[in-house]
């Protein structure tokens, strides 16, 4: 069974810029069909970091990223970090 649908059945994360969030207490936002949902269960960092909502872009390779777009990725991984639980399930996404 594929590992991002098991970490769903238990909890909601999101790995930004190499972390992993357990955003579980925000399944309003993060859950399937909710705002943010695309980036459950993956890396969203270029998507984040390009304030973009474009499934395509909720993937971890932000090399492109201009200046102003990784400012904003360190914003939204501060933000995170202040609100959200870091998690071990590195291996899982």
């Amino acid at each position: 069974m594929n590992p991002r649908f098991l970490l769903g059945l238990i909890m909601f994360s999101f790995r930004l810029a190499g972390t992993i969030f357990d955003v579980s207490a925000k399944r309003d936002v993060y859950g399937p069909g909710k705002s943010y949902s695309i980036f459950a269960g993956k890396d969203g960092s270029k998507g984040l970091g390009m304030s973009s909502l474009n499934p395509e872009h909720a993937i971890p390779d932000y090399t492109g990223l201009s200046e102003a777009d990784m400012k904003v990725l360190n914003d939204w991984h501060d933000f995170f970090s202040c609100v959200f639980l870091p998690s071990n399930l590195r291996a899982l996404i």
